[in-house]
């Protein structure tokens, strides 16, 4: 027992902690084993991720928060940051050269999942982190990537878009439900790319109802 008690976590032993601890599907388990750095740094970021979701300013912690938030960080960490990774020609075999500090990532997902960033936004924001190793907060303010959902910021943007788009306005109302995505997508051009999307459909269907 003393001796197991000094052995290094086997690979089959890790795919079962992982499946049972953060509930993550089949294929985010074998590359968070396979590759051992990504997961020791998925498990640091996890960690972080406790305390993120317990700040002030973000909202307080709801009922299923923490799995949602631990699977948001596997995908982005198996995805996006792979991407940025092999695109620079290192691959995950490089995780210690990183220059995103476990504490910055879980930060980073946090701003996602309270929906401070928007997904464009997101991409804009972990590629700069990835290149400069800056806090999410500051790049933030620095590329003025906030999302916009506050109701009241987005209504002359949406009035302005129906003003503009008579055509897929009246379509719309005829029941072609598809023309309100191309006026939620016109509402995000319009505040590049920072609106909420959810909040601003909700305001087109109420101006058009």
């Amino acid at each position: 027992e003393e001796i197991r008690g000094k052995l290094v976590e086997l690979p089959g032993q890790r795919r079962k902690r992982f499946k049972k601890l953060y509930n993550l599907p089949e294929h985010d388990v074998e590359v968070l084993t396979v590759n051992k750095q990504l997961g020791d740094y998925f498990e640091k970021v996890v960690s972080e991720l406790k305390e993120w979701n317990k700040l002030v300013h973000l909202k307080r912690p709801a009922a299923g928060d923490e799995v949602k938030l631990v699977k948001l960080a596997a995908n982005y960490l198996i995805t996006e940051l792979a991407k940025l990774l092999y695109e620079r020609g290192t691959g995950l075999e490089e995780m210690e050269h990183l220059k995103v500090t476990p504490e910055n990532f879980a930060e980073f997902i946090a701003r996602i999942y309270h929906q401070e960033v928007s997904s464009s936004g997101a991409q804009v924001l972990l590629k700069e982190m990835f290149e400069t190793g800056e806090d999410p907060s500051a790049i933030i303010e620095k590329k003025d990537l906030a999302q916009v959902s506050d109701a009241g910021e987005l209504e002359l943007a949406v009035r302005e878009v129906i003003a503009e788009n008579q055509k897929p306005v009246e379509d719309y109302k005829k029941g072609k439900k598809e023309s309100l995505q191309f006026l939620v997508g016109q509402v995000m051009k319009k505040t590049r790319g920072k609106a909420n999307p959810q909040v601003a459909r909700g305001i087109l269907e109420r101006e058009l109802s």
